[in-house]
């Protein structure tokens, strides 16, 4: 859900758009699976590496960790709305718990 801000401050006035961590997610993933997962996936180099996308305009980067994918994306997008994507893995990271097979270091 698009939410909106407006800061009033003096005789300047600023609206901003917002957009909920889950809208994030959504609109990521579908920009994603609809533009761009079978390009990079065609380059088996690509698999493990991170990919930053701009929900918004559909610009990304892709680099080894996800805050050289997030500095090159800001720097060809500034306002970038960020959403990160391993290439080839169902999951960015790992929060706890353990690596299964198929994660880079994980059990075989």
């Amino acid at each position: 859900m698009l939410k909106r801000l407006e800061v009033t401050q003096g005789e300047l006035e600023v609206t901003a758009a917002y957009y909920s961590p889950e809208e994030i997610a959504r609109r990521g993933q579908e920009r994603f699976d609809r533009e761009i997962r079978h390009a990079v996936e065609l380059d088996p180099s690509n698999r493990g590496k991170m990919l930053a996308i701009d929900v918004l305009t559909g610009a990304y980067a892709l680099a080894d960790s996800s805050l050289e994918a997030l500095v090159t994306l800001r720097t060809t997008e500034p306002g970038a709305v960020p959403y990160i994507v391993r290439v080839g893995f169902p999951t960015a990271v790992v929060l706890g718990g353990s690596r299964s097979a198929g994660w880079p270091g994980g059990r075989r």
